[in-house]
């Protein structure tokens, strides 16, 4: 299950919708904690680093980033959908 939660999450894409800024997710930023595990969905509290640029090209500091991510799954194990969590 890790596996299929590190490469789901590698995509950037479910995080998309946890930044601040509207800047870019720092890949290597990423890390989670599953919360909660039913049979057929875990929660995650995933934290990252978001930048951004400005348009003179100067870079800013990086901004911390979390919230939550509940996954769904079939019987098998493949990630079926996710949605982003305002609160628990």
């Amino acid at each position: 299950m890790k596996k299929i939660i590190d490469d789901f999450l590698a995509t950037i894409k479910p995080l998309i919708g946890l930044t601040t800024q509207g800047g870019w997710i720092v890949p290597n930023s990423i890390q989670y904690k599953i919360i909660k595990h039913d049979q057929n969905k875990i929660i995650i509290n995933v934290d990252f680093h978001e930048t951004n640029i400005d348009a003179s090209g100067c870079v800013f500091d990086p901004i911390e980033c979390n919230g939550y991510l509940a996954l769904y799954f079939d019987s098998n194990n493949t990630l079926l959908k996710f949605e982003v969590l305002e609160y628990l």
